[in-house]
């Protein structure tokens, strides 16, 4: 059964998305809540008005301005490094968003504990002595498949090649200052064009959750490649 509370095409999905996501900001909902907002009127979730608010005000946590350090790297003291949240707060709110509408499919997570035991399939890969990187990646992706990894994975994927950049500061240093108009008006079309971005991969998933999946990009795969 389909998520979407009404029956209209992807691209009018999309661009309801963006309408909401239009409104909602400017009536002061911030990055992340704007996203969820405009997703929580699309899809089922299950979730009471009152949980929502209330999620979002647990999300709001979750912003770069207020959880992100920053510091000049040592090499050249030009390009700085960052700690903690430092992911733009529309991209958080994005999986957040993700989570909200599929977010009953499979909790706690026994792929977690598997880790800790002697005879799980993480161990039986990892002694295995024909098991290569290539193989144990493929391993990992099959078993957090369920998880939904593969939407959020896609979710920052998508948003990093539109931006090329996931870092809050990365996305202000061109407005100079973070707090100009010009920087507000920079994410309010940054938080309209994620909340499409975010309502097209929910759409995906709902019908085909196998097409989205991660790649060696992703961190617990990044360090088996060959």
């Amino acid at each position: 059964m389909s998520k979407l509370k009404s029956d209209q095409s992807v691209e009018d999905t999309i661009l309801e998305a963006q309408s909401l996501a239009r409104k909602y900001n400017r009536e002061g909902w911030g990055s992340r809540a704007t996203i969820m907002h405009a997703i929580y009127d699309l899809f089922e979730t299950g979730i009471s008005e009152d949980a929502f608010v209330l999620i979002c005000s647990i999300m709001d946590g979750f912003h770069a301005s207020s959880s992100a350090l920053y510091e000049d790297n040592d090499d050249d003291g030009l390009r700085q490094r960052g700690h903690g949240i430092t992911a733009c707060g529309a991209l958080s709110g994005a999986l957040a968003a993700f989570a909200m509408v599929f977010g009953q499919r499979e909790y706690p997570f026994p792929f977690w504990t598997e880790g800790m035991k002697p005879n799980g399939w993480i161990t039986r890969v990892m002694n295995d002595p024909n098991s290569t990187p290539k193989i144990m990646a493929e391993s990992f992706i099959d078993h957090t498949r369920p998880l939904g990894y593969g939407g959020y994975f896609q979710i920052v994927s998508r948003f990093k090649a539109h931006f090329s950049t996931t870092d809050c500061l990365d996305l202000v240093k061109p407005f100079g200052h973070y707090i100009t108009h010009q920087c507000f008006k920079n994410c309010h079309k940054i938080i309209i064009w994620t909340a499409g971005m975010a309502a097209e991969i929910i759409l995906e998933y709902d019908n085909a959750p196998e097409s989205l999946t991660i790649d060696n990009r992703n961190p617990h795969l990044f360090i088996l490649k060959d």
